[in-house]
This record gives structure tokens, C-alpha cells and sequence, in this order.
């Protein structure tokens, strides 16, 4: 897993491949892996829009898995669509080697002053 482009509110990771260790017995990419490339690609996009001595936790996060991810390269984009005061909401996809959406997700942040 690795970041490949940041924006404000934004940010674009690849995994281009996975080992063995991460797929289920069906050799398919086992759903807690891509919920941490989903939760990586949330962090880093919250992280662009925060303040001097801000910080942000996970309130609440959603996954849908609309089909299952063979090894191979993927890529996925999370972006920040609302930011109050206190809390951030977010949306995120994945995509497969074949240019289908594979996962969709959305997140609350809470944000909190240091």
C-alpha cells in the first residue's frame, strides 16, 4: 500500500500487489485488509484539511463490499465531502485491475483541538 497523489481533502492510494498472508481460503483479498486501505486512505485525507494542533479519530465507518478482489493491482481515492467544526464525513472507493468499483465506503471523523 502506498499514497500516490494528496489534495486538499483528498487522496489517491495503490496497492499493486498483495501476499498471501491476505487472502482468505477462497484466494480472494480478505475484506479486514482492504477496510485498512480504505481506513489509510481516510487518515492521510482528513490529515490535509486540519488545523495547527487538530487532530482526528474514526467515529463511525461504513463498508459495502460490491465484489470480491482477486490479487492484483488496486487502487483506491477517499475524499472529504463535509467538515464542521468537530466532526468530518468522508467517502472512499476502491477500485480492481479492471476499472470496477470493488468497495465503496463512507466515515464520521470527530476532530478535537490538542
Amino acid at each position: 500500500m502506498r499514497p500516490t497523489n494528496f489534495g486538499p481533502g483528498t487522496s489517491r492510494w495503490a496497492w499493486d500487489s498483495q501476499p498471501p498472508s491476505v487472502l482468505n481460503p477462497f484466494g480472494t483479498i480478505q475484506g479486514g485488509f482492504l477496510a485498512l486501505f480504505v481506513d489509510e486512505m481516510f487518515s492521510t485525507a482528513i490529515a490535509s484539511i486540519l488545523d495547527s494542533g487538530e487532530w482526528a479519530v474514526t467515529a463511525e465507518v461504513k463498508i459495502s463490499y460490491l465484489r470480491a478482489l482477486r490479487p492484483e493491482a488496486i487502487t483506491g481515492e477517499a475524499e472529504v465531502i463535509r467538515r464542521t467544526r468537530a466532526l468530518a464525513f468522508m467517502q472512499a472507493s476502491i477500485i480492481s485491475g479492471r476499472g470496477e468499483v470493488a468497495v465503496t465506503a463512507s466515515s464520521t471523523w470527530a476532530i478535537s483541538k490538542a
